[in-house]
């Protein structure tokens, strides 16, 4: 299976403006992130590229600028998680995707530890 091409997305994070050959491609993705309104359902065939396209927008340093402008100012919080089918029962199941969401969020926000986990945190 062949990578893709590091400038294979960037069209979804551009503004029409920043590359003259997209001028009438409007981002719904980048409207998203910055209104923070509705959902962006991405569907496709199996190894159509959900996945790289998902894990560009996580690295993508646009992704958290725009968010960052969404959030105004409050704390901005970041969870992935990724299922993984021929992987172990945590890469694949309902129950790993809330321990790695949780896990993400608490270690970015390590005060609410107490909170989700009060008999733990008694001990």
């Amino acid at each position: 299976m062949g990578h893709a091409s590091h400038k294979t997305f960037e069209w979804i994070l551009e503004t029409p403006e920043s590359n003259a050959e997209t001028e009438s491609i409007k981002s719904p993705v980048r409207d998203l992130l910055l209104s923070g309104n509705g959902v962006f359902h991405i569907a496709g065939k199996l190894g159509s590229g959900k996945s790289t396209l998902m894990k560009f927008l996580k690295k993508d340093h646009r992704t958290t600028e725009l968010l960052e402008i969404w959030a105004a100012g409050r704390q901005l919080v970041i969870a992935t998680f990724f299922f993984w089918k021929p992987g172990t029962k945590m890469e694949n199941s309902i129950h790993g995707l809330i321990r790695t969401l949780l896990y993400d969020v608490l270690k970015q926000c390590p005060e609410l530890i107490s909170l989700v986990f009060p008999d733990e945190w008694q001990e």
